[in-house]
């Protein structure tokens, strides 16, 4: 955050959604927000000033880097770490070798993924 926020005093929140679903053993740290729906599962870190979107899943042993935006519907695969300021748009797939799949899209509300 910002040094003159940090040096103020002033506690900056994060701000996690009711229906959202956060593991115990996640973290989030300040700034953030998990919106409604959101998954963040086991030993995920959420660094400072991320958005996880509506719907979006972390699955478990991943890491989002500082001020990222994880859209509507995306999806981390476990074991990723997503890079500081990286934008993901809705419903992509990140995966572990820190590569978009460009190859899923979305037919009848389920999600279809093909390797290509």
């Amino acid at each position: 955050m910002d040094r003159r926020i940090d040096g103020s005093g002033f506690q900056v929140p994060f701000l996690i959604d009711p229906t959202s679903f956060i593991s115990p053993s996640a973290s989030i740290s300040i700034g953030s927000i998990i919106c409604a729906k959101a998954v963040v599962n086991t030993n995920v870190i959420i660094e400072k000033g991320c958005i996880i979107s509506i719907g979006a899943l972390i699955d478990h042993d991943s890491v989002v880097g500082e001020y990222s935006h994880i859209n509507t519907g995306a999806i981390i695969k476990a074991h990723s770490n997503v890079e500081r300021l990286k934008k993901l748009d809705i419903g992509m797939i990140y995966t572990v070798e820190n590569q978009i799949k460009r190859t899923s899209y979305e037919i009848g509300g389920k999600l279809n993924v093909f390797k290509g």
